[in-house]
């Protein structure tokens, strides 16, 4: 499972990466790569322990971009 983990966290990464590096919600970033969004929440905690995200909360809506 893990193995899986990293290679959804390297398609988050990619994702942001040629985005622009632009803050995207998890629901966008699901959309983008073709995963489930409980997925998604699993690479972006890979990526966050890792400090390649930065995290914003904007109301209900969780956005995430990559640190600079």
């Amino acid at each position: 499972m893990s193995s899986n983990v990293g290679e959804i966290a390297g398609q988050i990464w990619n994702s942001l990466s040629s985005s622009g590096n632009k803050p995207v919600s998890l629901t966008t970033l699901a959309k983008n790569i073709d995963r489930k969004k409980e997925e998604i929440a699993l690479g972006v905690g890979w990526l966050a322990r890792e400090g390649k995200l930065h995290i914003e909360n904007i109301g209900a809506t969780i956005k995430v971009a990559l640190t600079k």
